[in-house]
């Protein structure tokens, strides 16, 4: 009966150690990502709707919503470093902050480009940087992905320990 209890109490603390990584780490990166992809995809739109625009007061409303945008960016940036524990993880958000930076840097000029009246140019600037957004859309993808799969995986695992123990507690009863 001892031993009933010793085996149910370890695997009840891995149980839960699994499914506190998902609550705690896996499915919060996972909602933060998904944030991401959508505030990006939202500041893309607002660049390419000031390109459309034609009067003054209409861009200084988009640059504003533009700006509001870049800031929830910045912070969902920050929410996944700081929630960022392994060096695979770490290196995938590098990588998708330093693909924004360059996105960015894309969007600023079309921006300047589009305030200035040049929307041929401004145009040419958004479909030339067209790549540069795939590549942060793909990166965030991936990660989402990792997260999905990692999150997934301790749920599995979660599942075996709880199966071992059943196991175990039958055998011990028999």
């Amino acid at each position: 009966l001892l031993l009933t209890g010793v085996v149910s109490v370890v695997c009840m603390t891995i149980i839960n150690k699994k499914t506190t990584e998902i609550t705690e780490k896996s499915i919060p990166m996972l909602t933060a990502t998904q944030e991401l992809r959508t505030n990006m995809a939202d500041f893309r739109r607002m660049t390419l709707r000031h390109v459309l625009t034609e009067d003054t007061d209409g861009m200084g409303t988009i640059e504003n919503e533009l700006k509001v945008c870049s800031e929830e960016i910045a912070s969902g940036l920050s929410d996944c470093a700081s929630r960022a524990e392994s060096s695979e993880v770490k290196k995938m958000i590098e990588n998708v902050n330093s693909g924004w930076n360059t996105y960015l840097t894309s969007s600023e000029q079309v921006l300047l480009a589009s305030r200035q009246g040049e929307k041929d140019n401004a145009m040419e600037i958004s479909i030339s940087s067209s790549s540069d957004y795939d590549t942060v859309a793909d990166q965030l993808a991936e990660l989402a992905k990792y997260c999905e799969d990692h999150a997934e995986n301790l749920a599995t695992e979660s599942g075996s320990a709880f199966r071992s123990a059943n196991t175990i507690m039958i055998t011990i009863i028999v």
